[in-house]
């Protein structure tokens, strides 16, 4: 008699634990026939555009079969997005190390200058050379982001 009880707590266990266990749905950014492919999961950070033009940014909240809900405010149709922008991460932090650099540079030659009592206190080269590494940060800025447009050749689909 021990060992049928045994085998039926087992089998309660296991019952329980796959009720418990709920499938994770995932959003898939794929381009078809190549193997380049972005997994987006509840919790994940995601900047989309919509038909109407208008862009969304912040974290799933919840992946449904047909829209994601962002930032427990926004549910978003996924037939609707258009555009999927993904972050370059290495030409953002080159974009923050050029803001830097060139601020720095400037400040750093203005006081050296100011120390030694030369004039003009921001010589045209060191203004050159600060303010090129400030526009190129921020030229950076602006293509920091990939687009990737859905249907062109880009596929957005929700995985169970």
């Amino acid at each position: 008699m021990a060992k049928p009880t045994k085998l039926l707590l087992t089998v309660i266990l296991f019952l329980a634990l796959s009720i418990a266990v709920n499938a994770q749905m995932i959003l898939l950014l794929e381009k078809p026939g190549t193997v380049k492919n972005i997994k987006y999961r509840e919790g994940d950070q995601i900047y989309i555009k919509t038909k109407d033009e208008l862009k969304f940014s912040g974290t799933i909240n919840i992946i449904t079969d047909s829209s994601i809900i962002v930032n427990y405010d926004v549910e978003i149709l996924i037939k609707d997005i258009t555009i999927v922008f993904q972050e370059m991460w290495f030409i953002s932090l080159f974009s923050r190390e050029a803001y830097i650099s060139g601020a720095g540079y400037l400040i750093l030659d203005a006081f050296n200058r100011t120390i030694n009592n030369e004039y003009p206190i921001i010589d045209k080269s060191s203004f050159i050379i600060g303010t090129s590494l400030i526009g190129g940060g921020l030229l950076m800025k602006a293509n920091s982001y990939k687009r990737c447009k859905i249907n062109k050749p880009w596929r957005l689909k929700v995985l169970d």
